[in-house]
């Protein structure tokens, strides 16, 4: 039976380059490795239709849920020692009672900063460029009043995305700081594994400091906007509006 994880992440924050590193494994199975699955994002929005009928066709069973799929990938990896694959919290539709299974090892790898996470995300909408395995961001973009409500979806988005995932209690939890570290090494996680987790060839972190023109002014925003955010959920939790 195999051992059972799920890689949870909001996302630019270097989940992609864990996953390579795991799937060159031959003792890790991971969607990749069944059928073409980029970046072993199983649930992905965009593709989980075709992953239903892949799975449905490996496994000889009907595959037509969220519940489904996942079954059926660890059923079909079961003899494989390990097997998992990556998400987003916001994909699943029943995540509380995902994360209520103790079978699973929930990895939840996160980025402490939060302006640079915001940046990467809207150059890599705008420019389709979702993997650079570390090396500097090229693209120069300049923060500008029409770009105000994309920024504040995609903080509203990793607000809530951060929310979800602390709501796991037991889970290995990792920064994209320390993962770009030389010097990471994560107990927890090379338990899991029996191996020493790490990358062969860290980069330094990304800032967008290097690459956001106006860097005093979005980061500015972005942090007085994150404040805004958080004053508005105390309150609504306050009046029970929030669970």
């Amino acid at each position: 039976m195999s051992k059972k994880f799920i890689v949870l992440t909001s996302g630019r924050a270097g989940s992609t380059a864990l996953m390579d590193f795991l799937e060159s494994f031959d003792d890790v199975a991971l969607p990749n490795k069944n059928i073409a699955c980029r970046d072993n994002e199983l649930l992905h929005t965009d593709r989980i239709k075709e992953h239903f009928i892949k799975y449905q066709e490996l496994c000889n069973k009907p595959v037509s849920n969220q519940e489904d799929l996942i079954e059926r990938f660890f059923e079909y990896n079961s003899k494989i020692p390990y097997a998992g694959f990556k998400s987003m919290p916001t994909r699943h539709i029943h995540f509380g009672q995902l994360i209520a299974r103790q079978d699973i090892r929930f990895i939840i790898l996160t980025r402490k900063d939060i302006c640079s996470t915001i940046a990467s995300f809207f150059v890599a909408v705008h420019t389709g460029s979702w993997r650079r395995s570390g090396e500097p961001q090229t693209v120069k973009w300049q923060f500008r009043q029409e770009n105000v409500q994309q920024v504040l979806d995609h903080l509203r988005y990793i607000y809530k995305s951060e929310k979800l995932l602390g709501q796991i209690e037991n889970g290995v939890r990792i920064t994209y700081e320390d993962l770009c570290s030389p010097y990471f090494n994560n107990y927890e996680l090379n338990d899991f594994f029996k191996r020493t987790v790490k990358l062969e060839n860290p980069k330094k972190p990304v800032t967008a400091a290097d690459y956001v023109v106006n860097w005093a002014e979005f980061k500015k925003f972005v942090e007085v906007s994150s404040q805004r955010l958080h004053l508005l959920h105390a309150k609504q939790y306050k009046k029970g509006q929030v669970d």
